[in-house]
């Protein structure tokens, strides 16, 4: 196959699926020229003076031509360094008589004037693009770039198949790349690596609350659940949180790539990757939706917390706007922000637990005399705070109290119970409970019940309400080792519902 037969192509990253953008060259006798067009950004456009001292300084032929670089779509605004490195190879590759056996080449690296590869924002994204595309046959990158062994771990068992085919070239300067696109000796594969044998185990000891809301923990992280905690001050809601965020640990391959390409947009800071996000009171609904500077995304609390928790503290004293902004990402798992161009998506699969207090003085009704001082007219307004429904969406809803303490357990012995629990409702069926579709419940589920139990579900007045019940039924009955749930899982899943309060 000759050179000339062979595209280069780059990405320009638009949220964590990022665009193919082509790298076109044409060039012509005429007066010496370096164009390059199709809505280039500033970097871009110096992009022009990058790759001409990097092809000159690195002893190879730079064309005394009129070189035109077209980068297409052309309708589609263009940034990133990133692109330096395709354009440098689709200008000496349009004027070498070299055979290249590629077709199709992504290329992303940042050159310097000398000649240098350096790493360049949104690699992550540029390894993802080519394992997702099936007709690049070869990706070409910095050698010093910062690739996370996880990232590429969960890529090759995703992809095995496109991990045997794609070539990739770790150059350390443009002058090894070009060489190495040559010789096939010189071209690798990505490899998964094995996780190192001095990995550490946490096998603490957690002060476990009492034994109802253990059990409640558990199934929440078993069955991927969202919870509610609501009661007065110093009665362990903070512990509860703590206990979720040591258990809690990712299970899909999916939402853990994701979350890589999520921290990967962050270009200007430093981003936490832990899948548990706390989120205080004073959240905006830019922070948990996302942002737009210019053309690129910035990803909200919503989209960090993918494949995670989102830990909602004090929920009832949050911004009406940030509680209602919720209820798309609790649905459908993802969220949408509509643009002058269209309507952009980003996933937003988590975990909500969310706690709060009874009434804004922190205290509790239950006691004798109550230790709550708030009037009446107070609590109902507090109350009312709650929306309806984000609610209706919560699976457990628990009403905490002061109790005494079950005990202690390690850290390892309860993530064994849960990723058991996991498995047998896996084992079930394809999806865990929380994530039956209404159809599936309706038609597959619903039907098999006892008379007395669809009796107790008629007492809900709303359709997603008897599907919550249900949901949770199989996890808590899963959670004791009993295969089906029995009448008394529902009667226990009903009363965790937030009509029982409200």
């Amino acid at each position: 196959m000759s050179s000339n037969e062979t595209q280069i192509y780059c990405i320009q990253p638009e949220g964590i699926r990022p665009r193919r953008v082509g790298i076109e060259i044409s060039s012509h006798f005429q007066v010496p020229q370096f164009l390059i067009v199709g809505l280039p950004s500033t970097e871009i456009g110096e992009a022009k003076e990058r790759v001409r001292s990097a092809i000159l300084n690195s002893a190879l032929p730079f064309p005394n031509r009129r070189v035109i670089v077209n980068l297409s779509p052309a309708f589609m605004h263009k940034s990133g360094t990133g692109m330096d490195l395709g354009i440098a190879l689709g200008v000496l590759l349009k004027h070498s008589l070299e055979s290249i056996p590629f077709q199709r080449i992504l290329a992303w690296g940042e050159l310097s004037l000398g000649g240098k590869l350096q790493s360049a924002p949104h690699t992550l994204h540029a390894i993802y693009h080519s394992f997702l595309s099936p007709d690049i046959d070869c990706i070409v990158i910095p050698n010093k770039s910062n690739i996370p062994d996880a990232f590429l771990n969960h890529l090759i068992e995703k992809f095995p198949e496109r991990a045997s085919q794609l070539s990739v070239i770790k150059a350390k300067d443009l002058e090894s790349a070009m060489e190495a696109l040559t010789h096939l000796k010189l071209q690798t594969r990505f490899i998964k690596k094995e996780a190192p044998l001095t990995q550490s185990h946490d096998d603490s000891q957690l002060s476990l609350p009492s034994q109802g809301l253990t059990r409640i923990l558990g199934a929440t992280l078993a069955g991927e659940h969202h919870l509610m905690m609501l009661g007065p001050k110093g009665v362990g809601k903070s512990h509860s949180i703590e206990i979720l965020s040591k258990l809690f640990e990712p299970s899909h391959i999916d939402t853990q790539v994701d979350r890589f390409l999520t921290n990967d947009l962050f270009t200007d800071r430093r981003t936490d990757l832990s899948p548990v996000r706390f989120v205080g009171v004073q959240v905006k609904p830019q922070a948990l939706h996302g942002s737009f500077r210019g053309t690129k995304f910035q990803p909200g609390e919503c989209s960090l917390a993918h494949g995670g928790l989102l830990i909602a503290d004090e929920f009832p004293e949050w911004n009406r706007d940030s509680k209602e902004c919720l209820r798309h990402p609790l649905e459908r798992g993802s969220i949408s922000i509509n643009r002058v161009n269209g309507i952009f998506d980003a996933p937003a699969q988590f975990q909500l637990i969310a706690s709060g207090n009874l009434c804004p003085c922190g205290g509790s009704p239950w006691e004798n005399p109550p230790s709550c001082i708030c009037k009446l007219p107070e609590k109902e307004r507090y109350r009312k705070h709650l929306s309806g429904p984000i609610l209706d969406r919560i699976d457990f809803f628990v009403l905490v109290s002061q109790s005494k303490s079950s005990g202690t357990e390690k850290v390892s012995v309860l993530k064994q119970r849960i990723t058991e629990t996991r498995a047998r409702l896996l084992s079930q069926s394809e999806t865990l409970p929380s994530h039956w579709s209404g159809d599936q419940i309706e038609n597959e589920i619903k039907s098999k019940l006892s008379h007395s139990t669809q009796e107790l579900l008629k007492s809900f007045a709303s359709i997603r309400s008897e599907h919550k019940v249900i949901r949770t039924a199989h996890t808590l009955s899963a959670w004791d080792g009993v295969r089906a749930p029995t009448l008394d899982h529902f009667k226990e899943s009903a009363k965790l519902r937030p009509e029982q309060w409200i």
